[in-house]
């Protein structure tokens, strides 16, 4: 998970002056992942490449089928 800090520069600069900033501030490869992860919200391209969007897009009766999939594999590995 991550998250885009946006606003007045005033308050950014705070955060930046705050000593956790460094230990939490994105890596390269964050950004390189947050920047694909976001080409794929472009609404006027959207595919199944996006997780999020294409669950959420999904029917009731493809989520519930999924469900219950994951639901029959659950019980058989504890049954066991």
């Amino acid at each position: 998970q991550s998250g885009i800090i946006v606003g007045k520069k005033s308050i950014i600069d705070l955060f930046q002056a705050n000593t956790l900033y460094r230990t939490l501030r994105p890596d390269k490869l964050t950004i390189a992942l947050l920047e694909e992860i976001l080409r794929t919200y472009n609404i006027h391209v959207f595919t199944d490449d996006n997780l999020s969007l294409s669950l959420l897009s999904s029917s009731r009766r493809s989520l519930t089928a999924r469900g219950n999939k994951v639901m029959n594999i659950v019980e058989k590995y504890y049954s066991s």
